[in-house]
């Protein structure tokens, strides 16, 4: 028989045998159902255009699925074109299943339900579905592993897990199987972590405030996708789905690499997973591999940022590109539904607006582009005659003054909140209320805002859509001036303060040495900012070999 009658006949007995099971009853306690057919090729044993495997077969269960995706946490990320867009799978298509796994929680669905995979590889079932059973178990007694179903944006409250500290734990948000969903529907499940809070992201040295470990997002949609939707965001209210064909890769410089670059994989490891942003603090962050503090947020944007670049392959950037477009798509989606978002105190609040607007250049989309929200950067970063009362004060104390200054610990209205929160830097030292500002000034906020700058002068149009000049003069300042010794000693003289050279402008890597984080590529965004702040066409070293996995 001819191999496309073969097939032919194959998928009419696996339609046959789905249906059959369906109308008796018997494929409910299957774990893994017969599936139906394949989308073109899938099944002939070759890899063809659109697939990420093709094991000869259309079953699922054994690694590579009935649409030729690869299981479970072998999901392949690939590039899809818009003259050459992926097929969306017909109802059929997609396989029937009963459980679903992702990142160490698992979903049982009271009948086989249709279900297919985001872009990023999250999971979706099609039309009306039931959870009844969610593993690991969360109770109403052990107040772990809590799942909540379309996450409110600006409530500030979590019940993923009792243990989540200064009052943001809520059990009524708590939502137990059976759980129906409907399209539109975003469960949102969490894997607690033991005893022991993991370590912090990029400052291993701490321990995370959040017993979160780990996020998966389950959603209801009313069709098949195509192989290349995003998922929409997780904010109650967001709908909208998006692209990969529409990514504006073309955007992203190729620039040659310098000495010390992380590998890809560091990073998509990171973002692979999905990033719930929605209480400020970082209380009930999923922990195991998102941020647990706005400085690590936006060194990980920086190192994300300037990774896309260089000049790997299309094929090599797109799995970190994707996760962290996913990742602006989730914070628009919650400041488009009322999220008032991440704003200056201390370092909390930085690390959002990189990743918001790269996922409004990828997608060419003004709305995204246009986001309307607090970002840390953009309130701790201010010009000297935006201080109170306004056009009051013309330059800062130093002994070379400079014109842009740092915001202070809240803002411009940060004394409204508590003395000594708003900026300072206008005021000679001795007359200070605290060193608050400073401190965070040094610590927490411009060693981490240096690679989001420098990556956003880098990608065309970026620092357009950012529109807050102040944040580019003073990362600019922050690295090109470095500190005069006479201003650390006037410092040091009026309030008993002193900086080391970890704490000292010049520099945007001692303190991830400091917090533990030894890789050698830390001073990555040192490098690049040496190479390319002044677009070098030549890194100033010879590039090493990049490193994908």
């Amino acid at each position: 028989m001819p191999i496309i009658g073969h097939q032919l006949l194959r998928v009419f007995r696996s339609k046959l045998v789905s249906l059959l099971l369906l109308l008796t009853g018997i494929e409910s306690v299957l774990l893994i159902a017969p599936v139906g057919a394949a989308m073109g090729t899938c099944g002939n044993g070759v890899v063809d255009k659109f697939e990420q495997c093709d094991d000869g077969n259309l079953n699922n269960g054994d690694g590579c699925s009935s649409l030729c995706q690869k299981e479970g946490e072998n999901f392949q990320v690939m590039v899809y074109a818009a003259n050459d867009p992926p097929p969306t799978p017909a109802l059929g298509d997609l396989p029937l299943l009963t459980q679903i796994t992702q990142h160490g929680i698992t979903w049982t669905l009271a009948t086989p339900q249709r279900v297919g995979r985001f872009v990023n590889g999250d999971y979706y079932v099609v039309g009306q579905a039931a959870i009844s059973d969610i593993q690991p178990l969360p109770t109403t007694t052990n107040g772990r592993h809590g799942s909540m179903l379309n996450i409110k944006p600006n409530i500030q409250l979590s019940g993923f897990d009792s243990r989540i500290t200064n009052s943001r734990y809520d059990p009524t948000l708590r939502v137990y199987p059976p759980i129906p969903l409907a399209p539109g529907n975003k469960l949102v499940s969490s894997r607690s972590a033991g005893t022991a809070n993991p370590p912090c992201v990029m400052r291993p040295y701490d321990t995370s405030e959040s017993p979160v470990a780990s996020v998966s997002i389950l959603t209801s949609v009313d069709a098949p996708q195509p192989l290349d939707a995003f998922r929409p965001p997780y904010a109650q209210g967001s709908t909208q789905i998006y692209w990969s064909r529409n990514l504006n890769r073309q955007l992203l410089p190729k620039l040659s690499p310098v000495q010390n670059v992380p590998p890809l994989s560091e990073f998509e490891g990171y973002l692979r997973r999905a990033w719930v942003d929605s209480v400020f603090f970082s209380f009930d962050v999923p922990a195991e591999y998102m941020a647990s503090y706005g400085r690590e947020n936006a060194y990980l944007m920086s190192f994300a940022g300037l990774l896309l670049t260089l000049s790997f392959s299309p094929e090599q950037k797109e799995p970190l590109l994707v996760y962290l477009t996913q990742y602006g798509i989730d914070l628009y989606g919650l400041a488009a539904q009322g999220h008032t978002g991440w704003h200056a105190h201390g370092g909390h609040g930085s690390g959002r607006k990189f990743p918001v607007l790269l996922a409004g250049l990828m997608l060419n989309e003004d709305r995204i582009k246009s986001v309307q929200a607090d970002f840390g950067e953009d309130m701790q970063t201010i010009g000297v005659t935006e201080t109170l009362p306004a056009g009051t004060y013309t330059k800062s104390w130093h002994i070379n003054p400079v014109t842009v200054v740092y915001g202070g610990h809240m803002g411009i209205n940060g004394e409204s909140v508590n003395p000594g929160w708003g900026p300072y830097e206008h005021l000679a030292p001795s007359a200070w209320k605290s060193t608050l500002g400073e401190d965070y000034r040094r610590c927490c906020t411009s060693v981490s805002w240096v690679g989001e700058a420098l990556a956003a002068r880098l990608i065309p149009g970026m620092q357009q859509a950012w529109n807050h000049p102040q944040f580019f003069s003073y990362v600019d300042r922050w690295m090109n001036t470095p500190d005069d010794p006479r201003d650390l000693q006037t410092i040091q003289n009026a309030t008993g303060t002193s900086y080391d050279s970890d704490f000292q402008q010049g520099q945007s890597w001692k303190i991830l040495s400091g917090g533990g984080y030894y890789e050698p590529h830390r001073t990555f965004v040192d490098e690049m900012w040496g190479a390319y702040r002044n677009h070098s066409p030549v890194p100033p070293s010879a590039p090493r070999n990049l490193r994908v996995r």
